[in-house]
């Protein structure tokens, strides 16, 4: 329960580093003005269309002379095709945001670590941070390929309630992983090492994947606080190799 608890408050302790830092928050910044400027596209593009998403939905499943259950059952269908389209939207949104701030993020990940001590400060250097940044680039398209596979199978599987509930709960896993993953790049962790890490200290990043699920329900709110998500990461990071 303990390491719970600390998962969940890392994102608390992220937006104290933030206000206590100011060399933190003015790297912050840069990976937020691309987060909300991707959300607010993505929002006012996809709105457009999502109406039209769930009628076309609504003309395959209800018959055109619905009789007592098609009315019925009609409500509860739109809503959960609502639902669905607005998570598919976030979800969109979240890949587009991964990798167009990913370079960002990995230099807010790296200046945290420096906050807290983990890494040495090193003189900047452009080359450093370009051959970095593309490097960053690389693996957002790798983890958005993967994210993208997985976010069709949980398309699917969220009309399915109970299995809708764990799809759920994996994608939190996922976003919280990936918060922490900016710190790993920094760490030069090897995949087998970052999966080992997460596997053997899951209740951490469940925790904080548990609050992050609170922010989703508040419209835009997980992507102004991305940046809180990974400086809390990098401290729940600490905090694990530590132990």
């Amino acid at each position: 329960m303990k390491k719970f608890l600390t998962g969940f408050n890392s994102v608390f302790v992220g937006l104290n580093i933030l206000a206590k830092d100011r060399s933190v928050l003015m790297v912050a910044l840069l990976p937020l003005a691309v987060n909300v400027i991707v959300a607010a596209t993505v929002a006012v593009l996809g709105f457009k269309y999502v109406p039209d998403w769930v009628e076309k939905v609504k003309k395959l499943t209800v018959h055109d002379s619905p009789g007592f259950w098609d009315s019925i059952l009609s409500v509860p269908l739109e809503f959960l095709t609502w639902i669905t389209f607005i998570g598919l939207l976030f979800f969109v949104t979240y890949i587009v945001a991964m990798i167009l701030a990913s370079p960002l993020n990995g230099l807010l990940a790296e200046k945290a670590l420096q906050y807290m001590g983990v890494v040495q400060p090193k003189p900047f250097s452009f080359l450093q941070w370009l051959a970095t940044s593309a490097r960053m680039v690389w693996i957002s398209l790798i983890k958005s390929i993967l994210f993208a596979g997985i976010g069709v199978l949980v398309f699917f599987v969220s009309f399915v309630p109970v299995l809708g509930i764990f799809s759920s709960i994996v994608v939190l896993l996922i976003i919280s992983f990936d918060g922490a993953d900016y710190s790993f790049e920094v760490l030069q962790f090897n995949l087998i090492q970052r999966l080992t890490l997460f596997r053997e200290n899951w209740p951490y990043f469940l925790g904080a994947a548990t609050v992050i699920g609170l922010t989703l329900m508040v419209p835009i709110l997980n992507f102004v606080l991305f940046p809180a998500i990974v400086v809390g990461q990098a401290d729940l990071v600490r905090r694990i190799l530590n132990n």
